[in-house]
This record gives C-alpha cells, structure tokens and sequence, in this order.
C-alpha cells in the first residue's frame, strides 16, 4: 500500500489515465458480443469445443472483457474459481470482487510486477528476483505488487515469503493471491473478510476494501469505486465465478467461449450447436477452497462459519443435534459458497432436501448440475441411505458430465455423525448420478 501522500498526488495526475480503459471497456464488450462470427469452419467446430471444456488459463474474453489487462482476469478467476490458489474455505461473489479490482486499478493499474516508482527506480525493478526484492524492500515503506504491499518486515516481507515457499517470484500472481487469502482467512478475517462477505454492491466492496484493507483515507474512493462498478459489468457479462459458460453440443445466443487461436470471443452457437440450451446441459467449473481429501471439519475455521473444534455448530446451520450429519455440513457449506443473505435452508433429511424444495419461491431443481449446487437423493448413488452433498467442481466426461462432491458424515471408523466426517475426494459421472437431483437457490450468484 502506498502512502497517502502518493496515493493522493496518484488521484490528482494519475488514476483517471488507470481508469480510461475500463471505462471504455463497456462499449468495447458490446462491439465483442456484436461482432461474434458465424463463419467456423468443421476444423474450428472441434477447438470450440475443447475451449468450452477447458477450464485451466486465464479466459482471454474476459481479458478483452477487463480492457486487455491479464492480471486483472487472472486475480478474478482466482479468487472466484480457485485457479491457482487455495482459497482455505473462502467464497466471493462477483461484487466482492469487483471491489478488490477498483481498488487495485488505483494501486497498481491492477499489475503484478509493479514495484513502486522511487528516485532509484523508474521501472527497472518490476522484475527483480526475490533476494533483489527483499533488500530493497527493507529501505523503507516500498510498495511491491498488484495492492503494493510495503514494510519489510512486514506486509512486502510476507509476500517475499509467501513466493519463496512456492519456489516461485514475487511478482507471480498465485503468489500475490495466495497472499490475498492467507490475510483474509488469518488476521483480516474479522476486520476484512467476514463485512466484506455482507456488502452487496461494488461501490461499499472498495469503500471496505479501502478502509480496512489498505487502511488509508478515502481521497481516492471516487476512482476506485467507479472501477470497481466497471469490473462487475465485466465479471457479469461473461458469468464469471461459480455459475460457468456451458456446452452440450448446442448452446444459447448468450453463452460466449473463448477460442484457442488468439482468444476470439466466438459464440457457442457457432461452435456447431443448434442455439438451443438442452436439458442435459451442464455447467462446468469449479467453486474453489473445500479440500480434495478427507479429515475433520477444522479446514472450515477460517471462513464465516467458524468451525474450529469438534462441539463447533457453525453459524448458518447450527444444528448439532445428531452430530456432523451430512445435511448439517450440506448447508453450512452452501452458504460459505453463496453467502446467506436472500435464502434459509430447508427442513428435510439429506434425501428428501430437492423434493422438499420443489415449488418453493426462488428454488429450482435439476437432473444437470452447476458448480455450487446441492445435491440430493435417496437412489444410486446414494443407494442404502438418504444424503445431500455440494457439488464443488463440473468437468465434461464421456457420459456428458462428472461432479466432485463434497460432502459430510464419511466416517471411517463407523457409526454417524464424527467429526472427522468430511470428504472431498468423491468424482461421480452423470451416468453414476441418475438418481440425484440438483438445487440450487436465485440468490445463489
């Protein structure tokens, strides 16, 4: 973080000129929505399809979409999508998002590489290694990075660490992202994390953002705010986070994909679909921070439920009345991903929560699922028993679609509701999942 001094005289010569991109962004993603081609050719028909299924690089429509800034992309599909990172339980909404950007475009022009400009240093040191970096980082309050951290020791110390512990550079974003989490779900979790989890708009994301986060005066406020509504108008227009761009053959004049060769925004209907979204149409993605294994609940400590220990209830569904069953973890974990404001969980054993939830306001049950979504039933493959599970990651499989869930009451050493209960390992095919249906919330973003 810069000085106010700097941050100020940033405001008054600089930060417009950071700013003139996104706001021109918006014109620019109707020209790209508008000039999407229709002439594919059956060689072109086979990488659109690749390019919907992948989910591994930074989406070069939404590059376009952020005004040609990578790292802008690269730090929204982080920490929506957990590209790169472990987001150790935390979930953001596009808003939140949004907010961190705007602020970050007044920081650093949203860069990674970026040391501040000092009397020594018009550039040069963008790029230094980790050793160059922590010495000159310790001659005084020198901002490194996309938020500019500073102090060493101290913040810019931490991120020096944080690269060197993954063998990797500083000016690396999963390095500076990683940084980002570990803050969040460590000592700004209750100053940081938890108000900025209850904003609702991009313009009070940056407000906190600012305040608490950077820990500076609002001088500045008015630019990042304005870049933070910006980058929400971008996130959505090409549904970033949780809720991912689909593929079943056809597709909707809506969904946009990226193609391989030089990242052209192309729509899926030129992908040699029918312009028609099926009923077999999955989204694919992944929602990012439940762990790939199996344990306890303890990995849940640093979010807003705040489970810690075995006794702990959690804050959106405390119910411990039958131990760790899987519906108490079913809800507590779908409002870690969503957040709880707007719906409440349903009464119902596992099985019984997406029949339970029919033709109630707001909810929408279906046999094709969406990163985020739970998952109910009494059939295989939940066969024997009665179970709800959140499915956490969508890939295509040669049935159509396969699932990650994850998922509470796995006790290995027998009996129901332990505390070392969780799982997150199970992958399941669309053809395992024939007795499962999906639900999932309006409010759920």
């Amino acid at each position: 973080m810069k000085s106010k001094k700097t941050l100020l005289a940033l405001a008054a010569a600089g930060a417009v000129a950071l700013l003139l991109p996104f706001f021109i962004m918006q014109a620019g993603m109707s020209a790209i929505t508008a000039g999407v081609s229709t002439n594919f050719s059956e060689d072109d028909e086979d990488q659109c399809t690749t390019a919907v299924s992948s989910n591994t690089s930074v989406n070069p429509a939404l590059v376009a979409a952020l005004s040609g800034n990578a790292n802008a992309a690269e730090l929204a599909q982080a920490l929506l999508e957990g590209k790169g990172v472990d987001l150790k339980g935390l979930s953001f909404t596009r808003s939140m998002v949004a907010g961190i950007i705007g602020n970050f475009y007044v920081e650093s022009g949203v860069t990674f590489a970026r040391a501040e400009k000092t009397a020594g240093n018009s550039g040069q040191m963008d790029n230094m290694s980790n050793d160059a970096a922590d010495s000159w980082s310790k001659g005084g309050p020198r901002g490194l990075g996309i938020a500019q951290w500073t102090w060493n020791p101290g913040r810019a110390g931490n991120l020096i660490n944080v690269a060197r512990s993954k063998n990797a550079n500083w000016y690396d974003g999963d390095v500076q992202v990683q940084l980002i989490v570990d803050e969040l779900a460590s000592g700004y979790m209750a100053s940081v994390y938890v108000p900025l989890k209850a904003t609702t708009t991009p313009e009070d994301a940056a407000r906190l953002w600012l305040t608490k986060y950077e820990g500076i005066g609002t001088g500045t406020l008015p630019a990042r705010q304005a870049a933070a509504k910006s980058a929400l108008d971008a996130l959505n227009s090409l549904n970033i986070g949780a809720t991912q761009i689909s593929y079943s053959g056809g597709g909707t004049t809506t969904d946009l994909v990226w193609h391989p060769t030089g990242g052209r925004v192309r729509n899926v209907k030129d992908c040699g679909g029918s312009g028609t979204t099926t009923a077999s149409t999955a989204t694919m993605g992944a929602v990012g921070g439940a762990p790939t294994t199996r344990g306890d609940y303890s990995w849940m400590c640093n979010t807003d439920q705040h489970v810690c220990k075995n006794g702990d209830a959690g804050a959106f569904y405390a119910h411990l009345e039958y131990g760790y069953q899987c519906v108490w973890y079913a809800w507590n974990r779908l409002a870690m991903i969503h957040g709880s404001t707007g719906w409440n969980w349903v009464v119902g054993d596992g099985g019984q929560i997406a029949n339970n939830v029919k033709g109630k306001a707001g909810w929408t049950v279906s046999d094709t699922p969406k990163p985020g979504d739970g998952a109910s039933g009494t059939s295989k493959p939940f066969a024997g028993t009665t179970h709800v599970a959140v499915v956490e990651e969508v890939q295509p499989d040669a049935t159509g679609w396969k699932v990650r869930l994850s998922e509470g009451n796995f006790c290995t050493s027998g009996g129901s509701g332990c505390w070392a209960g969780y799982s997150g390992t199970r992958w399941l095919t669309k053809a395992d999942m024939g007795g499962v249906q999906f639900f999932r919330n309006a409010s759920w973003k």
